[in-house]
C-alpha cells in the first residue's frame, strides 16, 4: 500500500492513523517539501487532499517504534506536523482558490487538538510518573506527549507563513490557541514532562519518551509548558507584526528595523476583525507578562535553559503589545510598556539575555519615534544601562545605536552632551565618574542597581574589581563609538575621536587598548583630517611601544594592520 493516497472525499476523510514504517513517514516529508513548488493548481490540489487527512492526525499519529526515529530532529512528531502546516500553507499561498479548502484543514486540526486537550486530565509532577501511570494511565502520557509535540511544529510553521491568514482568520487561530493552551492542560503539561525527565520509566513506550524529553532538554528546548508558550508567542509576534508592517517589507527586514527606518507614521487599515485581533493579542500580552511576575521567584530557581525560554517568552509578550501599541494606542497603552522595558532594563540578570536585551532596547528607540515625551527619560536611562552592565558587546552595540537614534530624535546637541557624558565616564577616580551622567528624569528602580545621588544631579559608579571596571570602560569606548558612527556626521566623527584621544594615558592601559582598537571603527565614516591624525597617532604608538617594549600597545595597533 503506497504511504500516500487519493482522497476524494471531504477534508474529514478518514486518515491513517498509523505510519507503518520509517519509509513511509521519509515519503511522506519528501511530499511535504516538494509542495510549495508545485505549479499546477489541479496537482496542488490532489497533493492537499492527500496532505490534509494525515495532517489532521498529526496530533495523534502513531509512528512504528524505531531505534532510527532518533534520525528525525527533535522528534519526528513535531517535524511531521511542521512539514505538513508548511506545505499545505505554501499550497494555499501560491494558489489563492484553495484558500478556503487550506484554512478548513486548519480549523478542523485546531479543534481536534482542542478535543483531545480537554480531554486531557489535570495533573502535577509531585509525585512522579509512578503516580501519573497509576492515576491516568500510559496511554493519556503519550497522548499529551504526541499533542505537545504537534503543537510545537504547527506554531513554528505557522509563525513562518502568518501571512497566509486574514485578519477574522488569525483572530479565529489565536483564539483556538488560547482555548487549547488553558491552564488545566498547560499544568498537565508540565507535570508529564517533569516527571519523564525526572522518574524512572515503567514502560519502553515512556521510555522512549523519556529519551525525547532528554534531546529537547540538552538543545535548550526542554519540553513543558514554557516551550509551548514560547511558540504561542513567537505565533502572535507574526500576527501583530503584520498589523504594522507589510509582508514585503518583512520578508526581507525586521520588524523593529522596519519601524525605525519608516520616515511617516504608520497608515493602519483598521477593520472590526483588525480591531478585535489587537484587543486579543495586547490581552493575552498582558496576561502572560502577569504570569511572569508571579512566577518570578520560582524561575531563579530554575534550570539556565528554563529561564532563556521565559526571557524568549516575555521578548514575544513585549514585541506583541508594542505592535499592537503602534497599530492602536487605544487597544495598548505606552504607559503600560514602559514600566515594563523600565523593570527589565533594571535587570542585569535579564539583559544579560541578549534577545530580551534587544528587544528592551529597540523598543524603547521605537516609542521615542512615535511618543517623543519619552525620548528625554530615555536618553539618560540608556547611558545608566551601558556603564553599569558587563553585557556582552552585541548587546552594547544595540543600546548606543539606540541612544543614537533618541538623541538625534531630540536634537543635535543631546548627540554633543551625550558624547561628552559618556566620554566623562573614562576616568579612574570614583569622584571623576560621579560627575559623568546627569540628568533628572531618568528614573529607574534603585534596587536593581541603578543608584542616583540624592540631589537626583548625576549618577555614582560602584565597580567590583579590575576586571569588571575593565570591561565597563571598553563598554563606554565601544558606545562612543557606535553612537558617533550611527549618526554619520563627520563633525560628530570628529568630536567622538577627540574625546577617545584624550583619554589616552590617561586612566589605565586596558582603556588605552580599548581607545586604540575603537578609534579605527570611527574612520570609516570621518573626513580625510581624521585619517591622518589617527594615522600619525598609531605611528607614534607603534615607536613608543617598541621603545618602551609594550608588548600590549604593539599588539592593539598591530591588530589594525593585520
Amino acid at each position: 500500500m503506497p504511504v500516500i493516497q487519493y482522497f476524494p472525499q471531504s477534508l474529514r476523510g478518514q486518515a491513517l492513523q498509523k505510519i507503518a514504517t520509517l519509509s513511509e513517514l521519509e515519503v511522506l516529508l519528501a511530499l511535504c517539501r516538494a509542495a510549495p513548488s508545485l505549479e499546477d493548481v489541479s496537482i496542488a490540489e490532489r497533493l492537499l487532499n492527500q496532505l490534509c487527512p494525515y495532517f489532521l492526525k498529526a496530533h495523534t499519529q502513531i509512528i512504528a517504534l524505531s531505534p532510527f526515529l532518533k534520525s528525525f530532529e527533535p522528534s519526528p512528531w513535531e517535524l511531521l506536523s511542521a512539514s505538513l502546516t508548511n506545505a499545505i500553507l505554501a499550497v494555499g499561498l501560491k494558489h489563492p482558490t484553495l484558500h478556503q479548502q487550506v484554512f478548513e484543514c486548519i480549523r478542523q486540526y485546531l479543534h481536534n487538538c482542542l478535543e483531545v486537550a480537554g480531554a486531557t486530565p489535570t495533573t502535577t509532577a509531585s509525585n512522579g510518573i509512578e503516580d501519573l501511570v497509576k492515576t491516568i494511565g500510559i496511554d493519556r502520557i503519550v497522548d499529551t506527549a504526541v499533542l505537545s509535540t504537534s503543537l510545537l511544529g504547527f506554531l513554528d510553521a505557522a509563525s513562518k507563513l502568518t501571512h497566509f491568514f486574514g485578519s477574522s482568520e488569525k483572530l479565529y487561530l489565536v483564539t483556538s490557541l488560547r482555548e487549547i493552551f488553558n491552564e488545566s492542560f498547560v499544568v498537565a503539561v508540565e507535570g508529564i514532562f517533569s516527571s519523564l525527565r525526572t522518574s524512572i520509566i515503567p514502560s519502553k513506550r515512556l521510555h522512549n519518551w523519556r529519551c525525547f524529553s532528554r534531546r529537547y532538554a540538552a538543545c535548550g528546548r526542554p519540553l513543558g509548558a514554557m516551550l509551548l508558550q514560547q511558540g504561542f508567542l513567537k505565533l502572535l509576534v507574526s500576527c501583530s507584526s503584520l498589523e504594522v508592517s507589510d509582508q514585503k517589507q518583512l520578508q526581507h527586514s525586521d520588524n523593529f528595523d522596519i519601524l525605525l527606518s519608516q520616515q511617516q507614521s504608520i497608515d493602519v487599515k483598521r477593520n472590526r476583525s483588525s480591531t478585535a485581533l489587537l484587543e486579543l493579542l495586547s490581552e493575552i500580552a498582558l496576561e502572560e507578562m502577569q504570569l511572569l511576575e508571579d512566577g518570578a521567584d520560582y524561575l531563579q530557581l530554575a534550570s539556565v535553559w528554563q529561564q532563556r525560554l521565559a526571557f524568549s517568552v516575555k521578548a514575544h509578550t513585549l514585541s506583541t503589545y508594542l505592535n499592537c501599541m503602534i497599530a492602536n494606542e487605544e487597544v495598548a497603552e505606552v504607559d503600560v510598556l514602559v514600566p515594563w522595558l523600565e523593570e527589565t532594563i533594571a535587570d542585569p540578570v535579564q539583559m544579560a539575555d541578549e534577545r530580551l536585551a534587544a528587544v528592551v532596547l529597540r523598543a524603547m528607540a521605537i516609542i521615542s519615534k512615535f511618543s517623543l515625551s519619552f525620548a528625554t527619560s530615555f536618553s539618560h536611562i540608556l547611558p545608566r544601562f551601558i556603564i553599569q552592565t558587563t553585557a556582552k558587546s552585541a548587546t552594547i552595540d544595540m543600546a548606543a545605536r539606540s541612544l543614537a537614534y533618541i538623541l538625534q530624535l531630540l536634537s543635535q546637541d543631546a548627540v554633543i552632551t551625550g558624547l561628552y557624558s559618556l566620554g566623562n565616564m573614562l576616568s579612574n577616580s570614583g569622584a571623576d565618574r560621579a560627575a559623568g551622567v546627569s540628568g533628572t528624569n531618568g528614573s529607574l528602580n534603585a534596587r536593581r542597581g541603578f543608584q542616583n545621588q540624592a540631589d537626583g544631579s548625576a549618577l555614582s559608579l560602584e565597580l567590583s574589581g579590575d576586571e569588571e571596571t575593565s570591561t565597563i570602560h571598553g563598554n563606554v569606548v565601544h558606545a562612543i563609538v557606535s553612537v558617533a558612527s550611527s549618526c554619520k556626521d563627520n563633525k560628530i566623527t570628529a568630536l567622538a575621536l577627540s574625546i577617545l584621544l584624550q583619554k589616552l594615558g590617561r586612566i589605565d592601559l586596558a582603556v588605552d587598548v580599548h581607545i586604540i582598537r575603537e578609534a579605527a571603527r570611527l574612520i570609516i565614516g570621518g573626513g580625510a583630517v581624521e585619517l591622518k591624525s589617527l594615522l600619525k597617532l598609531y605611528v607614534r604608538i607603534s615607536h613608543d611601544g617598541a621603545v618602551q617594549h609594550n608588548s600590549t600597545m604593539l599588539a592593539a595597533v598591530g591588530v589594525l594592520h593585520s
